[in-house]
């Protein structure tokens, strides 16, 4: 961060913010990924501005578990343009699908469908299994909170297959948490 090195963040970006999700060090993520973003948002270039974006992204989720949610979409926003702008598609899916998380809690569930229906399709096509898991866990708590329990059920059953093909144990739980909700409303 010091020295604004944008391939080194770039390169740390998920595993930090991987390690600060599991550990709810939401505070200490938030700072980290705002230094970061600060240290490069003035980069020229590409790639520079690509790894901006992508930070800009994790200190969005950060933002929003910090309970600043419209912060966290105007961060996600933010984050999503320049990774169109660049053609980005494969660092869009994390934006789209914790965007579309954010939109969720806010109570726009359009929106969080089509921008959660969007990474799909991007990580169906880029063979991104772990983006499509995510995406379909947003799409079953959704329809869970909009009263749809047999939708809610099948992307969360989708899902749940998803990580227990990569063999992600993490998200598994919340698909699990999401099915074990759903046969409760049932």
């Amino acid at each position: 961060v010091a020295n604004a090195d944008s391939a080194a963040l770039g390169l740390a970006a998920d595993s930090l913010c991987h390690f600060y999700d599991m550990r709810s060090w939401f505070h200490e993520g938030a700072e980290a990924f705002g230094a970061a973003s600060q240290a490069l948002a003035a980069q020229p270039g590409a790639e520079g501005q690509l790894i901006y974006g992508k930070l800009l992204a994790r200190l969005g989720w950060f933002t929003f578990y910090l309970g600043r949610q419209l912060e966290a979409k105007a961060l996600f926003d933010q984050s999503l343009a320049i990774l169109r702008r660049l053609g980005a598609r494969a660092d869009m899916v994390f934006t789209l699908n914790y965007l579309g998380a954010v939109c969720s809690y806010l109570g726009d569930y359009a929106q969080t469908r089509a921008l959660c229906r969007e990474s799909l399709a991007i990580a169906e096509s880029l063979g991104d299994d772990y983006g499509r898991a995510i995406a379909c866990n947003i799409l079953g708590q959704t329809a869970y909170e909009g009263g749809d329990y047999t939708e809610a059920q099948a992307w969360s059953q989708r899902s749940f297959a998803l990580e227990q093909q990569i063999g992600n144990g993490w998200s598994m739980a919340f698909s699990l948490t999401n099915l074990g909700k759903v046969a409760y409303a049932l």
